[in-house]
């Protein structure tokens, strides 16, 4: 595969978009591939993680994992070097903090940005487990509320339900790929500092932060490869891709997370008999 230019952008097209006319339009790909070529995650055993409306998980790998979920084919690299993007995606992880101010709070987007900025400072000051507050994305259920919770307690609960969420897709395309030898983490939930430190001290990885535009940027090496500014998409990483911020585990947190997980989980069977 090789990223081409389809054609220039039309006049009606460029007075829509506000463009000049004539600018090439290159064949790109959808948004998770964007996503990971963006993120730099195009080679064996490279992850993905995006922080989106789900959270999705995905793994590059140059084999079919029998039993793996395959999302697609790599549009980079060919024969005999295809490779395949295994993954999973933790449904509504991402759509569960909209979901929590839509309800709790005004939904005018006036002053959104800095309510979810708020909230995430509050809840990073509450101690891990939310003071016994669960919280379950799929059916966005809350367990064990008491009188002493908070909004901050429910807010938080919701950032560590869905990191356990999210564990439990990692660790079933652990099993399929192996260990990452990078997880670059893509979509607008980057901006949270709690919520990304939660998921780096769950899944006990390093985390690699480029910015909140991952996809676009994977748009844009995929239109640079088709202009011949790089040849090929490993040569437009190299120059394109840079990580801004590395989130660390707390190996502190390590055996804390680990038995909130295994709670999390008990309370999620109940909740979604398997």
């Amino acid at each position: 595969f090789r990223s081409t230019i389809a054609g220039i952008l039309t006049r009606d097209a460029a007075n829509s978009l506000q463009c000049p006319a004539g600018i090439p339009v290159a064949v790109g790909a959808q948004d998770g591939i964007c996503a990971n070529t963006g993120a730099g995650a195009i080679n064996q055993n490279q992850y993905a993680i995006t922080l989106g409306t789900h959270a999705v998980v995905r793994a590059i790998s140059k084999t079919w994992p029998e039993g793996s979920l395959r999302f697609y084919g790599c549009p980079w690299g060919g024969f005999p070097e295809y490779k395949h993007v295994i993954g999973g995606n933790a449904l509504l992880a991402g759509r569960s903090l909209d979901w929590f101010v839509d309800n709790w709070y005004s939904k005018a987007e006036e002053g959104r940005q800095q309510l979810f900025a708020d909230l995430d400072e509050m809840s990073g000051k509450v101690k891990p487990g939310s003071e016994g507050v669960r919280f379950l994305p799929a059916t966005t259920a809350f367990h064990g509320m008491t009188q002493r919770s908070t909004k901050n307690h429910m807010f938080r609960a919701v950032l560590e339900g869905s990191s356990f969420a999210l564990c439990s897709v990692f660790n079933q395309v652990l099993d399929w790929v192996g260990e990452p030898v990078s997880i670059g983490l893509t979509g607008s939930g980057v901006n949270s500092k709690t919520w990304t430190q939660i998921i780096a001290d769950t899944l006990q990885q390093p985390l690699e932060i480029t910015d909140a535009s991952s996809e676009g940027r994977g748009a844009a090496m995929f239109c640079a490869v088709a202009l011949g500014t790089y040849n090929d998409i490993e040569d437009a990483a190299t120059s394109m891709v840079k990580v801004h911020h590395l989130i660390e585990p707390n190996p502190l947190r390590q055996s804390v997370y680990e038995d909130l997980f295994q709670e999390w989980k008990e309370f999620a069977e109940l909740e979604i008999p398997q």
